[in-house]
Parts: structure tokens; C-alpha cells; sequence
């Protein structure tokens, strides 16, 4: 059962990265602000916040006295520079990850009408991470099974599967993640379809 499902999934860094959109459209934020939130963790916060503002995505503006019991005194104040609506990730030594080809290929996919899984590939490869044709044609091949795609044009002889995205399976802007057992996790609604299993994150 799903339900049963005991796995630590990549949901809390979603939750805070969207609650600090949500505190910046409205001005400066603190770390503590964030952890209210999101229920994330502080001082996991703390380093994510710190790798924010050294590979530019956000920069100190202030300090003001502290409105949390758990963390007294003053607090440093933020803004963010930049917006993507995904969660930028980093390493253990706070430098910049480079976008997951699934991150990729649901960008492409959520801009496209229509695809097949070549023409996926090729929309979502970058100059730095290459999507390749197998890639695609397995990711397609686990949404359409977990219900994001719907075929609209099947397979016959040489020609490929048409697909498109379904409108109410377009949940967000983090990529819906196939991890280890193949099972779909969608950090955007925190949910998941398929298998349950103990899982780690694919990525690919």
C-alpha cells in the first residue's frame, strides 16, 4: 500500500523554495520566515539560504529583531534575484547542481503540444546536460503509465507515439521524479503512483 510507503522523498526543499517565492513577492524575508512556512527545518535552511546568495540567487538586505521564540535576537533579512519557479539545488560544498534531464524534460513538456519522444529529447538537451532519445522515451513511457501523458497519436510502424501533456496533470513546476523502484513521485501536490518501495530519487 502507498500508504505504507516509509522513504525519505525530495519534498521539504520544494516546500521551502516555494514559500520563499511566496514571502519575496512581498518583501524581505528571514530564514526563520521560511521555516514557519514550510515547516522546514532551521538550520538546513540556514545552509540553503547561504547557497543561495553566493551563486546569486538571492542577497542580504537588512536585519530586523527576530519573530521566532526558537531562534532570539536579530535576524538577517533576504531578497531573491533570481525566480525560477523550481527549486534551485546544490551540493554538499554549496555550489550549483546542473538541472536534472527529467527537470528538463518536463520544462519542454509543459511548453509543448504535442511530442514525441525524440522531439522531447531534442527540446529538452542543453548545451550542458544532454537528454538522449532512450531518456525520453522511457520517461514518456513512465508518465503516460502514472497518467501525465496521454497518447494521442499511437506508435505505427515507423512512426512514433504522439503525446501530450493533460492539462489537469500539469501540477507545477518541479518535475514529477522516477526513482529507483520506478514508482513517480510529484513533489508539486506531494504524491506519488506506482510500486511502493523503499526509493531513491533517478537522476537523470
Amino acid at each position: 500500500m502507498l500508504a505504507n510507503l516509509q522513504v525519505e522523498l525530495p519534498r521539504t526543499l520544494e516546500a521551502a523554495w516555494a514559500a520563499a517565492l511566496k514571502l519575496d513577492a512581498a518583501g524581505p524575508w528571514a530564514v526563520t520566515d521560511v521555516a514557519s512556512a514550510s515547516e522546514a527545518d532551521h538550520s538546513s535552511l540556514l545552509r540553503y539560504t547561504a547557497a543561495l546568495v553566493s551563486n546569486g540567487y538571492a542577497e542580504v538586505v537588512g536585519e530586523r529583531p527576530s519573530r521566532s521564540p526558537v531562534v532570539p535576537g536579530v535576524v538577517t533579512l533576504h531578497r531573491l534575484l533570481r525566480r525560477p519557479p523550481a527549486a534551485p539545488r546544490f551540493g554538499r560544498d554549496g555550489r550549483l547542481l546542473k538541472t536534472t534531464g527529467q527537470q528538463q524534460m518536463w520544462n519542454a513538456m509543459r511548453a509543448l503540444a504535442s511530442f514525441t519522444a525524440l522531439e522531447l529529447a531534442m527540446s529538452a538537451s542543453t548545451d550542458e546536460v544532454a537528454v538522449s532519445p532512450a531518456a525520453a522515451k522511457d520517461y514518456v513511457r513512465r508518465l503516460i503509465t502514472a497518467g501525465y501523458l496521454k497518447v494521442i497519436r499511437p506508435a505505427r510502424g515507423g512512426t512514433p507515439a504522439q503525446v501530450r501533456l493533460l492539462p489537469s496533470r500539469n501540477t507545477g513546476p518541479s518535475a514529477p521524479q522516477i526513482m529507483r523502484t520506478k514508482f513517480v513521485w510529484d513533489p508539486n501536490i506531494k504524491k506519488v503512483a506506482g510500486a511502493s518501495s523503499p526509493a531513491e530519487e533517478v537522476r537523470s
